[in-house]
């Protein structure tokens, strides 16, 4: 009795541990929180990186503009880097800018003229719910954070942060062309504009 008893323990046992197994492997990959998502090597993400020049054109004026776009932490994030510089300023721009700051208007351009603008940030997606996030930070110690989605070839955000709110597009017209679109607040000042970069070949 007592061999007969033992065996219909070991075998539930074994029935128990089958089951488990099953139910385990059969969750899908998300489930386990110990396994990262999977990276964002999509064909849109790959296109991104590379190291991009450029040039805007807005109401404050015209810049130069460079940019790369590199994986992060095992393809799960994409980190940018960013310079900027202006080439022209508006008149109409400097005059209210230099009411604004109680300067004068060539003390204003000198100022805007001979400072180059540069950031930093990181853009990923929600693994879970596929929203588009990001963080900014520049060296006016401005920090943003942004959400937003990816609509076919463009990613559409909404930042918030230091300056005021901007609403940023990121448009991708060819293989080696790259459109940025953005309207936002700055201190008060309403600023729209677009920005065209190239793929810089290596």
């Amino acid at each position: 009795m007592e061999g007969i008893f033992m065996k219909k323990i070991s075998f539930l046992l074994f029935v128990s541990m089958f089951v488990y197994a099953l139910t385990t492997f059969a969750q899908p990959d998300d489930a386990n929180s110990n396994a990262p998502p999977k990276p964002l090597d999509d064909n849109i993400h790959q296109w991104m990186i590379g190291e991009w020049t450029g040039t805007s054109e807005s109401n404050m004026g015209s810049a130069k503009e460079w940019q790369k776009c590199e994986w992060a932490c095992d393809k799960q994030y994409v980190l940018v880097q960013y310079t900027s510089q202006f080439t022209k300023l508006n008149p109409d721009f400097l005059k209210m800018n230099a009411e604004q700051m109680k300067m004068s208007v060539e003390e204003v351009e000198k100022m805007m003229m001979g400072s180059k603008y540069t950031g930093l940030g990181v853009l990923t997606m929600d693994p879970k719910s596929g929203e588009y996030l990001g963080q900014w930070y520049d060296n006016w110690r401005g920090s943003y954070k942004g959400r937003g989605k990816l609509d076919g070839k463009k990613v559409m955000m909404h930042w918030e942060g230091t300056m005021g709110p901007s609403d940023r597009t990121v448009g991708f017209e060819d293989e080696n062309t790259m459109i940025w679109s953005f309207k936002e607040n700055m201190s008060g000042s309403a600023v729209e504009g677009k920005s065209t970069f190239t793929r810089k070949k290596k």
